[in-house]
């Protein structure tokens, strides 16, 4: 590549990328001041390099701190001995400054150096110097050194001065064996993936273990044939140990045994002093962390527990890990933690996928554990009777996240009869939760299974969610709702409540319910629910914005008319005093029905003041027809800027021009087969910056050809049409869409194409283009034959996504030249016709890849688009 006259003395950063009939980086030995400045060099997918630099040229690379090598497929090794070099190759290879070694997808690696005496690094400053070096595809059966010959090469000339290591992480395919020859006092990190290994250490660690005294993090997944990760031996000397991750080891019995018989006492008191975090993932024949008594880790914060089934105590008695796994011992002992567990600085619990667990805590616990725990999240526990111990209940009073979810056998959250009963019921606790979640619970009958009582304050709570709980027939006891200053959401979904607080008789005649702070209440698809309160009472929402209702048939919301007979008629969802001053700011309203406490009255006679900013709105047919009818005020609508639209039979345009402010239209699961088909909606229309066209599957037209599109489309950004399976095209040929800045279109079987070429030359705004699943699709800009050779410019476009569209050819079938010069992001994936993207010319000059996973973490470029594409159907 650079011929051997090269200087560039002042060189600081080398980045070569995509090239791909790159043989080497300098061809010959370059002068002795050559590169002596440079710094980082970066070298990604360059399929015919062999070696980074000749041993000559490397003796000038003093200032190196970084090499980064990615997707390589040929690379073997980082120096390159070369004939002819001289007396002096037997000296050692110094790169005192380096940093960062990195090395990815390097399927033919074999070494450092091709050299027979490995290459040293060396330190001079107390800075580590080695912060990441990995090798994912490093083992291979063919080709070269076996993977344990290779591992411990690269240690040794990583590592020749042990003080230049702070952090190595390695990714193996294949090791039949792991040994430590060389020392690492100083490793920090160490990462472990994929190693076909029964044990890392050895039973006894004799002068071992002092190596690996200043290790901060450990991390072990995916080596499938560890039983276990340390002795007792082992385990006393990982004092600094801060993190530890085991993933996804399927054969890991116990995390840490015993060396020998009689020595349980070994694992007993302080054990990982420091160990701040612990993670148990994917770990299906893990029955314990330990055996032993009283184990403590005073500084663990967060413990994750996720797809152990087999675990159902965290810290066994001296049984064996033989009668622990076949469950020898009854049911009632299959407790998580108990006595033997002390966490006490523990702030966050996770605990998922553990279906065979059934208590989380014994009865009894170490006096301290547990009691600063903040986030709990229990989710597939379909064992579990209960989440907290009746008992102990107040120790978890500094709660303030909990997330309850799939457990199938869960009938309360709170168990709150012990308290009831004990001498100190008189003590009140104030509980610091903030956020609670309970889904998909389908035997959970009530999240606080007796009135409190104020014996329990949940004052500090912010958000409740409940959501798919058939069974759950009410959310609050009374004493619960007449205290919650501070809740601001409230969300229930697809639960079986019949009202949300539940009746209390001592309360007396007609209570008020006061939310001060609540700004959003949804209520969708409960069809048992009849009212907020069973008896008579009223309610103050002072800051209320979003009420969001869908499928509450049997609460009334729009009944309208007085009740002129005296007949007592049903409370409604919302009730206030007549006399109370206080307006009551509606946001999302879907719908909403408001009265003075007393009579119903009719929506039109209620003072306008009390709605004044009712910008979001959600009508049904039932509702747009109240409207249409005229019932409402005029000046109720004034402000709304965003309509959702939805179950209509027929059109729903009589409605929109009573919306004279409306900026985002959504219409969804409707059933007619043309929007707008009418001229006096232009003006209306004209407005609209957002429009949303979900789930309408005999829509086939959005736009008449007979409206002016220009003034239509003057001001629209954003179009998303999802699963509109009859429609046709999403606009007129000549239609303008000068102003659109996002395109989505998701589910249309029945399109064809999405612009034609008229139509793409007005996107000058657009930024984002993503097509789904649309089956027909055959080329994104459908233009004649006759226009071949025009240019088409898409000055803004920066990202472009293609995704399961099965007859997709190309972006367009015509020979157009094609512009994108802010494309930075192009995704393509399941669009198996798809040879080529374009006939033309094509510039992307800002594309470097096209990726081929939403996730994108693969991609693939050869050249340009064009080639690239081609390639991906060789």
């Amino acid at each position: 590549m650079l011929s051997p006259i090269v200087d560039f003395p002042f060189l600081v950063s080398l980045s070569l990328d995509n090239l791909n009939k790159l043989e080497k980086i300098c061809n010959g030995q370059p002068v002795a001041e050559s590169f002596s400045k440079l710094r980082i060099l970066k070298v990604k997918s360059c399929p015919m390099l062999k070696n980074l630099f000749s041993l000559q040229m490397e003796r000038g690379l003093l200032q190196l701190e970084e090499i980064s090598i990615i997707d390589c497929k040929i690379l073997e090794v980082i120096v390159a001995e070369e004939s002819g070099g001289g007396a002096d190759e037997d000296e050692a290879i110094k790169l005192t400054q380096l940093r960062t070694l990195t090395l990815e997808y390097l399927p033919q690696f074999t070494s450092v150096s091709s050299k027979s005496n490995a290459a040293s690094i060396s330190q001079t400053r107390p800075e580590p110097l080695i912060t990441n070096v990995r090798s994912n595809e490093i083992a291979s059966d063919t080709g070269f050194r076996t993977p344990m010959t290779l591992f411990v090469e690269i240690w040794g000339a990583l590592c020749s001065t042990s003080q230049a290591v702070d952090r190595l992480s390695f990714f193996f395919q294949a090791v039949d064996r792991f040994t430590w020859a060389i020392e690492f006092p100083n490793l920090e990190d160490l990462k472990l993936s994929s190693i076909e290994v029964e044990k890392i250490w050895p039973d006894q660690p004799g002068e071992l273990s002092y190596r690996f005294v200043r290790l901060t993090s450990l991390i072990v997944e995916g080596c499938r044939n560890l039983k276990y990760l340390f002795t007792t031996s082992m385990v006393e000397s990982l004092a600094q140990l801060k993190r530890l991750e085991l993933c996804d080891c399927v054969s890991m019995e116990e995390i840490i045994i015993k060396n020998g018989l009689g020595e349980e006492e070994n694992v007993r008191g302080m054990m990982l002093p420091k160990l701040e975090f612990l993670k148990l993932k994917g770990l299906p024949n893990l029955t314990r962390f330990c055996t032993g008594h009283l184990i403590q880790c005073c500084f663990l914060q967060e413990l994750w527990i996720e797809d152990c089934p087999a675990l159902k105590t965290f810290i066994s008695n001296s049984l064996s890990t033989d009668a622990v796994a076949n469950n020898q011992f009854g049911e009632t002992n299959s407790t998580l933690f108990d006595e033997k567990v002390a966490f006490s600085n523990i702030e966050k619990l996770r605990i998922l996928g553990m279906d065979n667990l059934n208590m989380i805590w014994h009865t009894e616990f170490h006096s301290d554990s547990f009691c600063k725990l903040k986030v709990l999240k229990v989710k597939q526990g379909n064992k579990l009777l209960n989440i907290f111990p009746p008992n102990m209940l107040r120790r978890f009073q500094n709660l303030e996240h909990l997330v309850v979810d799939y457990c199938a056998l869960l009938e309360e959250v709170f168990d709150l009869r012990y308290l009831m009963k004990e001498k100190e019921s008189h003590v009140v606790t104030a509980f610091k939760l903030k956020n609670m979640h309970v889904r998909n619970l389908q035997k959970l009958k009530k999240v606080w299974n007796t009135n409190p009582h104020g014996i329990l304050s949940f004052q500090n709570l912010h958000l409740v969610d409940a959501r798919k709980c058939p069974s759950l027939k009410s959310l609050f006891p009374a004493s619960v709702a007449l205290g919650l200053p501070q809740l601001k959401e409230l969300e229930l979904r697809s639960c079986g409540v019949e009202e949300i607080v539940e009746e209390e008789e001592r309360l007396g005649e007609a209570p008020k319910f006061v939310f001060p702070r609540t700004s959003s209440f949804i209520l969708w698809d409960l069809p048992k629910l009849k009212s907020f309160y069973p008896g008579i009472h009223t309610s103050e929402w002072p800051v209320l914005k979003q009420i969001d209702m869908s499928r509450c048939d049997e609460v009334p919301v729009f009944d309208l008319e007085q009740d002129q007979l005296g007949i007592k008629v049903q409370q409604p969802l919302f009730s206030i005093e007549k006399d109370n001053a206080m307006p009551l700011p509606l946001y999302h309203v879907t719908p909403v029905y408001l009265r003075y406490h007393g009579n119903p009255i009719k929506l039109n006679q209620f003072p306008t003041t009390a709605i004044p900013n009712l910008e979001e709105l959600s009508l049904d047919v039932k509702d747009a027809a109240k409207v249409c009818q005229g019932q409402f005020s005029a000046d109720l609508f004034h402000k709304v800027r965003v309509l959702t639209l939805r179950c209509f039979d027929a059109a729903p345009f009589g409605i929109l021009n009573r919306f004279h402010n409306m900026e985002k239209l959504v219409v969804t699961h409707s059933y007619f087969k043309e929007l707008f088909p009418f001229k006096d909606l232009e003006h209306t229309l004209a407005r609209i910056r957002f429009l949303g066209l979900w789930n309408l599957p005999y829509l086939e037209k959005i736009w008449n050809q007979d409206l002016r599109m220009d003034q239509l489309l003057q001001n629209l950004e954003t179009l998303e049409v999802n699963f509109c399976g009859s429609l046709i095209n999403l606009a007129p040929s000549a239609s303008s869409f000068g102003n659109l800045t996002a395109l989505h279109v998701w589910g249309c079987g029945a399109l064809k194409y999405l612009v034609t070429s008229s139509t793409a030359r007005s996107l000058a705004q657009l930024s984002v283009m993503s097509i789904k699943e649309c089956k027909m699709v055959t080329e994104i800009v459908a233009g004649n034959e006759d226009e071949a050779g025009n240019e088409i410019i898409f000055r803004k476009l920066e990202s472009l996504k293609l995704d399961c569209l099965a007859s997709l050819t190309s972006f367009c079938s015509v020979n157009f030249t094609f512009r994108f010069p802010c494309l930075t992001e192009a995704i393509v994936t399941n669009c198996p016709k798809m040879k080529t993207f374009s006939l033309g010319i094509l510039s992307t000059p800002r594309l470097q890849k096209v990726w081929l996973s939403k996730e994108k973490d693969k991609g693939h470029w050869k050249r340009d688009l064009n080639i690239t594409i081609q390639q991906l159907h060789i």
